[in-house]
């Protein structure tokens, strides 16, 4: 067997879910299939841009020394 049909012989497990937890990932199923691809690299880039002025800021003293 290669490793490739090996994978497809993994043991699986079942859970039992409450009515409630159903309804939350059929909830968050639907929000994510309603992400356009578009909307998260706009929120990645906003994301590095906040993460990177942040470090810029934090690498800035705060206070100046007067000569």
């Amino acid at each position: 067997m290669t490793a490739d049909l090996k994978l497809l012989f993994v043991e699986t497990s079942m859970i039992t879910l409450t009515s409630d937890e159903v309804v939350l990932i059929k909830t968050i199923l639907t929000a994510l299939r309603g992400i356009k691809v578009r909307d998260i690299d706009r929120a990645l880039l906003t994301l590095s841009k906040n993460d990177s002025s942040r470090r810029s800021a934090s690498e800035t003293p705060e206070t100046t020394e007067e000569v």
